[in-house]
């Protein structure tokens, strides 16, 4: 290369950058860069959305700009994200306050500029659009929300749970009828002890079917205790399993021995079976390999633990590609019901990341707090 070159590729990556200050400058997300916590750039949108000048923000922590109720848990899940460096693709709703105490809503990302642990790190605050709610899903909205997920989700399970159910009903059915004479009297047939063994195993197993099926319908208040994450995914699996097997797919797990999360085991395990679903439905269309989900734990950083869903299934559809972790309420039911599972797990003060899968599919991501 000789002088001239080099020195045209220099002038070049200046213009290159001088553009990209540009871009951040008009960008209409808050854009904020950071080093060690410290703000040392702030754009127009981001002084917009706090009101208050770059000069007051630069030099300050971010966290000061961070409503208190949520800084503790904000900054926690920044640091998760930025350590499994998920980049901007992974999104959580946290508020922001501004100078005249009011708060402000919004979506927030994180990203590293460079390898570097000691390198500037990019957050992105996206503001809440106009035509939503300013505020924050109620409680009481959420449950309603989460309610009709489930009842989506069982519809989705119940032809298989009906034939699950089915088999022990059948085998009880059929020992039922050798016991009993036509006169309606109970008879002794040689091999009534089996016969009876058969009874009693299957009306043992169609209550633990009914029990599990019953557990995940039922609506019930929230319930914030101590559980084992891989006993969560463990019961998500085990009530996908029979759907998932009807379709020609085959669900892998590996748990690693990670530690008990304080979370709504029941929402936890709803989010995880929508998200197992939508894998399996978009293995369907799979032809000429095999129909796989790879499901597994492991320790994303400290006081995270990550739960991962992956399938080679059909690639990620326009509306996730688009904004996947938007919050709006679209027409489409699918994607409302990937939202309610963000909302889900970020009311569990977790993160919900959804990529494209390299080589084709989709990964899902649960980053979870223990």
């Amino acid at each position: 290369m000789n002088e001239r070159s080099h020195i045209s590729e220099i002038d070049a990556l200046r213009r290159d950058a001088a553009r990209f200050v540009e871009l951040v400058r008009i960008c209409p997300n808050g854009v904020v860069v950071c080093k060690s916590g410290n703000v040392t750039f702030a754009n127009p949108a981001f002084e917009r959305l706090v009101k208050t000048p770059a000069a007051s923000i630069v030099g300050q922590q971010l966290s000061q700009v961070v409503d208190p109720e949520v800084r503790e848990t904000t900054l926690a899940r920044l640091e998760a994200m930025l350590n499994q460096a998920v980049g901007h693709t992974g999104v959580f709703a946290t508020r922001l306050i501004r100078s005249d105490g009011a708060v402000v809503d919004v979506d927030v990302s994180i990203e590293q500029l460079e390898m570097d642990r000691t390198a500037d790190s990019v957050v992105v605050f996206r503001p809440v659009p106009i035509f939503r709610d300013s505020q924050l899903m109620s409680r009481e909205d959420l449950l309603q929300r989460t309610h009709t997920l489930r009842m989506s989700v069982f519809g989705e399970l119940a032809a298989s749970l009906v034939h699950e159910l089915g088999q022990p009903v059948t085998a009880a059915k059929g020992a039922s009828e050798l016991l009993i004479d036509d006169d309606g009297t109970i008879g002794f047939p040689r091999d009534n002890d089996k016969l009876a063994r058969i009874l009693v195993g299957s009306i043992s197993g169609i209550t633990d079917k009914f029990q599990n099926i019953w557990n995940f319908v039922r609506l019930r208040k929230p319930d914030l205790r101590s559980v084992g994450i891989n006993s969560v995914i463990e019961d998500a699996i085990d009530l996908v399993s029979s759907g998932a097997r009807h379709a020609g797919v085959r669900i892998s797990f590996s748990a690693a021995d990670v530690e008990t999360a304080t979370v709504d085991a029941s929402l936890i395990e709803l989010a995880t079976i929508s998200l197992l679903r939508r894998s399996i439905t978009a293995l369907t269309a799979t032809v000429g390999e095999e129909r796989l989900i790879e499901v597994r734990t492991y320790f994303a950083s400290n006081g995270f633990v990550a739960a991962e869903i992956l399938h080679n299934g059909i690639g990620m559809s326009a509306e996730e590609l688009s904004d996947s972790n938007l919050l709006v309420e679209e027409s489409s039911t699918e994607h409302l019901a990937l939202a309610t599972c963000r909302m889900i797990i970020e009311e569990n003060h977790g993160v919900l990341v959804v990529q494209p899968r390299e080589g084709g599919g989709v990964r899902y991501q649960v980053l979870i707090p223990v």
